[in-house]
């Protein structure tokens, strides 16, 4: 009885754990990552993408960055995702799949620049 109630806790701890992560962005974001993702698998064979992402809102329309994996000729590549969706996120406008990975990049602080 006791293994059940444990199972049962877990359970139920790692199902907030599931619930509580897919609510990380807007109803609208999460539907345009999803559109995006799916269009971007449709050119690709095999696709993983990873879970974190870069949204660029500063448009009407939304830019969506994304690292993954899929296979070419028997290998894991890495590939980035580029795509554009209308601001719901119902329309996947366009999708650019390329080889390597998106880097975040720290822009340098006013003091990094006077010593220059």
């Amino acid at each position: 009885m006791k293994t059940i109630a444990t199972i049962t806790a877990a359970a139920i701890c790692l199902t907030f754990a599931a619930t509580s992560e897919a609510r990380g962005g807007s109803y609208r974001e999460v539907r345009g990552i999803d559109n995006c993702v799916k269009a971007a698998a449709r050119e690709s064979t095999g696709l993983s993408t990873s879970k974190g992402y870069y949204v660029d809102h500063s448009t009407e329309a939304r830019q969506f960055y994304v690292n993954g994996t899929r296979w070419e000729n028997g290998e894991r590549k890495q590939i980035r995702i580029a795509c554009t969706t209308s601001k719901s996120g119902n329309q996947t406008l366009n999708v650019n799949v390329a080889g390597g990975r998106f880097t975040n990049v720290e822009p340098e602080s006013s003091a990094d620049l006077a010593q220059k």
